[in-house]
């Protein structure tokens, strides 16, 4: 259920950030329409991962752990003894 409700209101920031920068990039080359998908991918991205930590879904809090432990060389991620 979170993530088919992040996905959709991702999706809907998505396509409202393509249709505003259509208004002010150039669409007829490659730049202009590689920015506009480009930054309204981020956007969306970004919104589905707030979404989700907002709502407090386990699985992106795992996904964040697993990240900050692999960049910060931390411990090793691994489940507690009592869900194995």
């Amino acid at each position: 259920m979170h993530g088919s409700f992040s996905a959709i209101i991702a999706g809907v920031v998505a396509y409202e950030f393509l249709e505003i920068l259509g208004l002010y990039l150039d669409l007829n080359t490659f730049m202009g329409i590689f920015t506009q998908g480009l930054v309204a991918g981020v956007a969306g991205l970004l919104t589905w991962w707030l979404i989700l930590e907002l709502m407090g879904n386990e699985e992106i809090r795992d996904v964040r752990t697993a990240l900050h432990r692999k960049f910060w060389k931390s411990s090793v991620v691994m489940p507690d003894k009592e869900e194995i």
